[in-house]
This record gives structure tokens, C-alpha cells and sequence, in this order.
């Protein structure tokens, strides 16, 4: 017996994000980047593992009963790729081969159809048939009504599109098993009675974690057709099997800032995972969960797995590596002295420009960079940097605090940098100009 839920698991959660065009593959697993301890003893660490970019989940949640909506840092793939031939209006192609399983509100699939006007459907009897453009106001997701909301069906965005007037609609599979991922593109295809307002969006599936991603990189609204109405969502068996982003519903709606939508399985996952983070220096396993806290003494590379059972029963194993330096805080010699500036005001204030005492803070270290902060917690948090020139916030008598850096190890020390403020001398102009008597009538002065 299927099992249900109600809408309330339908997660509402959701980031809105913008991206770059450059394109990667969406890992399941990131180790994250290096670090560097810089006490000595060397204090613990915490390392900044990612699983399907959201920090607090362990395992995956990977059974497909119901979906969250979240924005994990994955960059946009490319608009390009193999063209499916649907050049004619309001019509679905032929069935496509997916190459991985793909489980969808607890069902797997390994084909799918595209229709035209922007939805990609694991309902395989739609092949070659008319992709149905209309949309009422009223119909809302979840709506089975067998016009332009079938069942097992992701639309993004679907409105009433046009790839007989111009663009082209593509796919590619990017990545090796198991991460691959089914990219299909709608690139530069006009709206249907607005052919010069141009849509741009994609839609990926991703195996194994049977993610999808939904981007958006623009949208706009032909306000004279259709009622301007688009929707985005996904929806599954029945009325009680869907996910719609807020806001995001059949209505009245533009995107002009690229933004992207993930709809992220929320079943229970299966309990055949592990995850591990061993010690490569030592082969010991010293963390089984996230948050994982290491605590080397010397230089050590950690490797990061996860293995996790597969819908179709067997398992995988995912890995990713990160090293943890153990340096020592930046020596320096300075400040040796205060910086002295004299007042032509002499009323305490003056602007100092601080970067004067870079070299003798640093002794000259081109590895070392200095930045100038108004309190010692501003240092330590590398926030709120002086404006140079800066005046004494204290009459004649102030102090700022350096930050110094190193840039090979990111490691730093504060130190406090005294200023002096100084009154410049004041001349007295003779009241009666000087007379000298000339003595030998040379009248030299």
C-alpha cells in the first residue's frame, strides 16, 4: 500500500538564490575547504562537510514520498545540448531514455517526455502528443484535470511558450554514476503572441539523491495571452503528491534576476549508510556524524566518505578529501613606535594616514597584510576596516588595532598601534621690523 502525507511534510522552506553561468557539477558530498589551525597547542576544528549542500543533514533523505524546497550552492549548467525535436508549438516529444533511475514520489522511472511549453513528464503515453497550454487562474497545484496538468509531471515554468517561432529546447547528461545528471533546456524560446519577450529555464534530475532543480533565468509576463499565468511545481500520483515553491503557483509572475528552486526528497531514508572521516596520517576513524570536530597536531588530510543504499537496493560510496595545516600565528616586529602626526590646528585632531605604519609593523614581510579596525573584536572579526585617513576619535592621545595576516596561512595576530597627536609650534610676528646700524657705510644687511 502507498503510503501518504499530508501537505503540512510539503516543506515550505526555501533560499532564494542568483548564480554565476559558470557551471560544475552539484556534488553529494564536500569535504570543504582547507583550514588552518593557528594556536599552538593546536585547538580542535570543525570541519565544513557538506551533504547535498545543506549542513545539517547526515544522511540523505532520499525516499521520495515528499519534498522540501531549498536552494543548496550548486552552479547553473550551460543553456546548451542536444536538441529534442520539438520545433512545432504545444506538442510533447518522443520518449527519452534517462540512462539512471530516477525515483519520483516513490515511483522509478528511466524514460520521460518534454513538452514544448515547458515541463518535463514521466507519463510516457504523452509522447507526441498535443502539450496543452491552457491555464485558468483557478487551477492550482495539485490539479489532475487532464488538460495542462497531467500526473508525474515537473513544470518549470510551464506557460504557454513558443519553440516553432525560435530557440531551440535541448538536453545533456553531465556527470558519471553515481552523479549524474539529466540537464534539459529551454533556451531563447519566445512566448506564444509576445515572440519578443524570450524565456530562458531549465530543469536537472539528479541520480541518486533524486534531486530536481528548476532555474529561472528570466521570465517575463505576455500579459495579453493567457492571462499572463504561469506555474512552478512538481506534482505526483494524485492530488496529495506535490510541492509548489511560495509564490511560485499558477498566477501572474516575472523573473528578471536568475533564481533557482530544489525540490529535495523528505521521505525517510534507508538505515544501510555510514559516514566516516579518517585520519589519513593514521587510518583511524575519528568521526562518524556531522558536525565532525578533528584535532590535529601536525599537517593531516582527511577523507570523507558516504555510503548509502541506492533506490534500486545496492550501495554507493561518495568521497571527498580536505586538509587541516597546522601553523603558527605571523611573528612581527612592530609597532616599535607610535605614529606621530603634527595638529596645524593644534586643537587634538587630525587625520592619520594609517597604512604609514605598515612596514614598521611588519618588518618589511611581503607575506604579511595589515588592516586597521576600532576595536580589538573588530580585528578579531576581520569587520567594520578603518577609512584611511582616519581622525583620532580622542583628543591628542588614541589608538587603533592592527590586524595582521598571514597570506599563506590566513593566520593573524592583533596588536594595538598608538597615535600621537602633536601641536605644531606657533610663531610670533615681530611687532617692529628688525634695524641693524651700518657701521662701513656698505649698507649691506
Amino acid at each position: 500500500m502507498k503510503k501518504l502525507y499530508p501537505k503540512s511534510l510539503l516543506s515550505l522552506l526555501f533560499l532564494l538564490s542568483v548564480f554565476t553561468t559558470s557551471y560544475g557539477q552539484c556534488p553529494l558530498l564536500e569535504a570543504g575547504d582547507d583550514k588552518f589551525i593557528c594556536s599552538s597547542p593546536p585547538d580542535p576544528v570543525t570541519l565544513d562537510i557538506l551533504i547535498n549542500g545543506i549542513p545539517e543533514l547526515i544522511i540523505p533523505q532520499t525516499g521520495t514520498d515528499s519534498y522540501r524546497i531549498a536552494v543548496p550552492p550548486c552552479p547553473l549548467p550551460p543553456l546548451t545540448g542536444t536538441p529534442i525535436d520539438l520545433s512545432a508549438d504545444d506538442m510533447y516529444s518522443d520518449v527519452q531514455n534517462l540512462l539512471f533511475e530516477f525515483s519520483f514520489f516513490g515511483v522509478n522511472y528511466t524514460q520521460f517526455v518534454v513538452g514544448a511549453n515547458g515541463k518535463i513528464s514521466f507519463d510516457t503515453s504523452l509522447a507526441n502528443g498535443p502539450d496543452d497550454w491552457t491555464i485558468a487562474a483557478g487551477e492550482l497545484l495539485p490539479i489532475i484535470d487532464g488538460t495542462g496538468f497531467p500526473a508525474n509531471t515537473i513544470f518549470g515554468a510551464y506557460h504557454d511558450i513558443d519553440p516553432g517561432v525560435g530557440g531551440d529546447i535541448n538536453f545533456f547528461i553531465s556527470g558519471t554514476a553515481p552523479e549524474r545528471a539529466l540537464v534539459v533546456n529551454y533556451n531563447m524560446i519566445p512566448q506564444f503572441s509576445c515572440n519578443d519577450l524570450i524565456t530562458n529555464q531549465q530543469i536537472i534530475l539528479y541520480e541518486s539523491t533524486n534531486m530536481i532543480q528548476v532555474n529561472i533565468f528570466n521570465k517575463p509576463v505576455c500579459d495579453t495571452w493567457n492571462g499572463g499565468l504561469a506555474t512552478l511545481g512538481i506534482q505526483g500520483n494524485d492530488v496529495t503528491e506535490f510541492a509548489v515553491p511560495p509564490g511560485r503557483n499558477t498566477g501572474v509572475w516575472s523573473v528578471d534576476t536568475a533564481e533557482t528552486w530544489y525540490f529535495i526528497p523528505d521521505g525517510l531514508s534507508n538505515t544501510n549508510s555510514t559516514f566516516t572521516v579518517t585520519d589519513q596520517n593514521t587510518g583511524l576513524v575519528v568521526a562518524t556524524a556531522i558536525p565532525a570536530t578533528v584535532s590535529p597536531t601536525v599537517d593531516t588530510t582527511y577523507l570523507v566518505e558516504f555510503t548509502f543504499e541506492l533506490p534500486n537496493g545496492t550501495t554507493t560510496t561518495i568521497s571527498d578529501t580536505v586538509t587541516v595545516f597546522v601553523a603558527d600565528p605571523p611573528t612581527f616586529p612592530g609597532p616599535t613606535q607610535p605614529l606621530v602626526k603634527c595638529d596645524p590646528d593644534n586643537d587634538g585632531f587630525t587625520d592619520f594616514t594609517l597604512t604609514d605604519a605598515d612596514l614598521d609593523i611588519t618588518g618589511g614581510d611581503p607575506d604579511l597584510i595589515v588592516s586597521y579596525h576600532g576595536t580589538m573584536i573588530d580585528a578579531d572579526l576581520n569587520q567594520l576596516p578603518l577609512p584611511d585617513p582616519y581622525t583620532n576619535d580622542t583628543a591628542y592621545n588614541d589608538s587603533v588595532w592592527a590586524r595582521v595576516e598571514s597570506m599563506t596561512t590566513s593566520c593573524y595576530q592583533v596588536v594595538e598601534l598608538f597615535l600621537e597627536v602633536r601641536d605644531s609650534p606657533v610663531a610670533t610676528v615681530p611687532s617692529e621690523p628688525l634695524r641693524l646700524c651700518d657701521e662701513d657705510g656698505t649698507q649691506d644687511g
